[in-house]
């Protein structure tokens, strides 16, 4: 049924004769899929599994738990379903160059498209005119109008401050706070070397020493540079481990926070050495974000990563829809009905643009094979090494090249450029083929000296002098974007 009927808008934002056709040419299929949202995979197991194969049904806890943070016992059956054939029937693929490409992608295609993305700006209000959301307001006090709103975060966030409560009733607040979230959790990062990591480990490795719940030990570990070697130093992998952790954290920077931090990490570690016992001893590099580390970057609430569960009595129609209460104001995200997830947010995002699409009387978008392949399989494992001094610039070459940047979180480039440019942002649309996007970035600043004129305060800072004898070579990058880029 799934894979007969691709789901690319949520069931609440389709249109009501789409609805009426799809259940006429298919009726039976329809009722079918209409028991699957209201079902419990548990109960939808129990037809095909003996209920006291205790062992199996724990099994597919930690699959559910992994990808849904809830049980097969509160796991809606079609959540499940949809779950289990993303993994097993297309299987897992990872982007070349990080996950961070996904979202540089989209940035890419907004850009290309007009759109005007505003990092570092936290929205500290909807604005509303005559009932209507009407714009935003930052808190720095600036404000900016628009037609439409879309707001993609918490629903505790959403109903917390962003919305002005003199317009939330009672009834709507109480449910808000009623609604159970899923679990906070705890990243350890770490860089080891190539030895730590034996020949045939998977990208992707789940620990699981508890059966009964979703426990602390839960250790799901992504080893990125199995698949993309080229994301880190040569003999090296990178490790990203991932640990529910339940418990109350003290405030950021105190001595208690840190000695839980260091306590936290030191759990994980012995976790995942029980695989890979030369972890410790191969240890280069090693971070941490603790819940209030992720919900300091995401604004998830203590660090709980996939807004409320998506259980039995808050699942699917029962949690946020695209449409808001108040015209013009939509909502996409994990907190509405598609839940957790990359393609369930994604689907969410095309849920509430139909909506607009279809107030402004506007074609929608519905599923169709595309006319041209925008994704493409890569068969080598590894990308074209360049060397960053000498390697002739051009489009083919600029992308690898700018693909040599940390992304520092604090940009030293930045601080020392006498014009404060956007380097960190301009290189990172470069590594993803956004030009025009990484000119326009450029362009904001105000010019006083050419790149090329420039002493290269900005190499002088690179931190990737930290670990390699040659900085990313900003000012050759630069100088290239700004004389061979023309928008």
């Amino acid at each position: 049924m799934i894979v007969a009927d691709p789901v690319i808008v949520p069931p609440t934002e389709m249109k009501r004769s789409d609805s009426l056709k799809a259940l006429l040419k298919h009726p039976v299929r329809q009722a079918r899929m209409i028991r699957l949202l209201f079902r419990s995979t548990e109960e939808l197991m129990s037809k095909f599994i003996d209920p006291k194969a205790e062992e199996l049904y724990q099994f597919f806890d930690v699959l559910t738990s992994t990808y849904c943070y809830t049980t097969v016992k509160e796991t809606p059956g079609v959540l499940a379903v949809t779950m289990f054939i993303d993994n097993h029937e297309g299987g897992g693929f990872y982007p070349s160059g990080s996950s961070q490409m996904i979202p540089n992608k989209l940035e890419k295609s907004i850009e290309r498209n007009g759109g005007y993305m505003l990092y570092e700006n936290r929205v500290d209000e909807i604005l509303f005119e005559d009932g209507k959301a009407a714009g935003i307001k930052l808190e720095d006090g600036s404000e900016i109008g628009s037609n439409y709103v879309i707001y993609g975060g918490t629903v505790w966030n959403l109903y917390g401050g962003i919305i002005p409560k003199e317009r939330i009733g009672p009834e709507k607040l109480k449910w808000v706070e009623s609604l159970e979230p899923t679990f906070p959790a705890i990243v350890v990062y770490a860089a080891v070397d190539y030895s730590a990591v034996p020949i045939g480990t998977n990208p992707v490795e789940m620990f699981v020493e508890e059966f009964d719940e979703i426990a602390e030990s839960d250790v799901t570990v992504y080893i990125s540079s199995i698949d993309d070697p080229s994301i880190c130093p040569e003999g090296t992998h990178v490790m990203s481990m991932i640990a529910p952790s339940k418990k109350k954290w003290p405030p950021r920077g105190t001595e208690q926070y840190k000695e839980m931090k260091k306590a936290e990490t030191e759990r994980v570690l012995k976790l995942v050495e029980k695989k890979f016992p030369k972890l410790r001893d191969s240890l280069k590099h090693l971070e941490t974000a603790t819940p209030l580390t992720i919900e300091r970057y995401t604004l998830k609430n203590e660090g709980r990563v996939g807004g409320p569960k998506q259980s039995i009595g808050q699942e699917l129609l029962k949690r946020l829809h695209a449409r808001s209460e108040w015209k013009n104001l939509f909502i996409c995200g994990d907190s509405t009905v598609m839940g957790m997830g990359t393609p369930a947010v994604t689907v969410s995002g095309i849920g509430a643009a139909n909506l607009i699409l279809r107030d402004l009387r506007m074609k929608e978008y519905s599923y169709r094979e595309p006319e041209v392949e925008r994704v493409h399989y890569l068969s080598e494992k590894k990308r074209k090494a360049v060397d960053l001094e000498k390697t002739a610039l051009d489009r083919d070459t600029v992308p690898l090249i700018s693909g040599s940047c940390q992304l520092c979180e604090i940009p030293g480039c930045k601080m020392k450029c006498p014009d404060g440019k956007d380097i960190r942002g301009v290189l990172r649309r470069l590594e993803s083929g956004n030009f025009p996007g990484a000119k326009r970035r450029l362009l904001e600043t105000k010019v006083s000296t050419d790149c090329a004129d420039c002493p290269g305060y900005c190499e002088k800072s690179c931190r990737r002098l930290s670990f390699d004898d040659r900085p990313v070579p900003i000012k050759r990058l630069l100088s290239w974007l700004e004389k061979e880029v023309i928008i």
